[in-house]
């Protein structure tokens, strides 16, 4: 990487650029807001515990910067440190995990510009949440594409019970994270509500 690329500035704040492209990044909302931060408790948790693995994980106030075309903030970022180089309140090259949470305004951008961007920049894992229908796709790096590893859903007890038995066994609740050893995490944490509204 060049040294006018790895040149620290101030962060964008409100917007990405993508392939030269200026996209906003509007601020999340309440249920958007909870889903990361649900989420990132659980890396949080595993990188406070396997702190010999060197893993870091950052929410959306951080970019991460390929070049001055590319300039990104995905809402959730999984890092190692023999990958990546973060300096101050950036992003130096890809993370090795990168999920995105759809809202209306980002859905067709997070599936299509950004999934591109991601996978031509070798993130070994991609996770698509979709807050409206409680489910995360989960796609996986494999010789330089994104394959689909599954798709799993957040239904409670009580959502279950309403399906089938043929659709109950289909539902899918632990996601084993392929870049961390030993870490798996069950959707239905990441779309708890903490109080009640």
């Amino acid at each position: 990487m060049s040294e006018a690329a790895l040149a620290y500035v101030e962060p964008y704040e409100d917007f990405e650029i993508i392939e030269g492209v200026k996209f906003m990044a509007p601020a999340a909302n309440p249920r958007h807001g909870t889903i990361i931060n649900n989420l990132f408790f659980e890396f949080k948790k595993y990188a406070n515990e396997h702190r010999e693995l060197g893993v870091g994980a950052f929410t959306d106030n951080i970019e991460v910067r390929l070049d001055k075309n590319n300039v990104i903030r995905p809402d959730l970022s999984v890092v190692c440190n023999s990958v990546i180089v973060q300096i101050d309140k950036a992003i130096f090259g890809m993370p090795d995990l990168a999920v995105e949470v759809l809202s209306p305004s980002t859905a067709q951008r997070d599936r299509s510009v950004k999934k591109s961007l991601y996978e031509r920049n070798g993130v070994r894992e991609y996770w698509i949440i979709d807050p409206k229908n409680k489910s995360v796709e989960v796609y996986h790096l494999v010789d330089g594409k994104f394959e689909l590893d599954g798709v799993y859903h957040g239904l409670t007890d009580a959502e279950l019970e309403e399906l089938d038995d043929e659709d109950r066994k289909s539902i899918k609740h632990d996601i084993t994270v392929s870049i961390l050893p030993d870490l798996i995490i069950d959707i239905r944490e990441i779309f708890k509500w903490w109080w009640n509204i």
